[in-house]
């Protein structure tokens, strides 16, 4: 979601086969530490409650994994979004890397939520 998401400056589905699609996407946030980071993912789709991906390629992430789940709850739905990542950083720098990432995902949350909101 480029211009939605504050990491997320592209997006590219580079092809689909049904509910399987490859997408590349760049980043760039304080948790890139200014770099952009772009990464090649496998997503698979299983509509409507779940999206998972995995990382195919990336220069600078060893590891991305991960998966959105929507499940129904009383008043709404309950979004989830579980995430594995490891970085090419140096050790001294990981746990800011993982600080701010964290910053970043409860600032997508959030804006997530005021899209879902303003859409009912």
């Amino acid at each position: 979601m480029p211009g939605v998401m504050p990491d997320i400056q592209e997006a590219q589905v580079l092809s689909r086969n049904g509910t399987s699609l490859v997408l590349r996407q760049t980043y760039q946030a304080p948790y890139t530490f200014g770099l952009r980071v772009t990464a090649t993912l496998a997503m698979q789709e299983s509509a409507p409650r779940q999206l998972s991906y995995s990382l195919i390629n990336s220069e600078q992430i060893r590891q991305l994994k991960g998966s959105w789940t929507i499940t129904p709850v009383a008043g709404g739905v309950l979004l989830r979004h579980k995430i594995q990542v490891d970085p090419m950083a140096p050790n001294f720098v990981r746990p800011l890397y993982f600080e701010l990432s964290e910053a970043n995902l409860l600032q997508s949350m959030a804006i997530l939520k005021r899209l879902i909101e303003k859409g009912r």
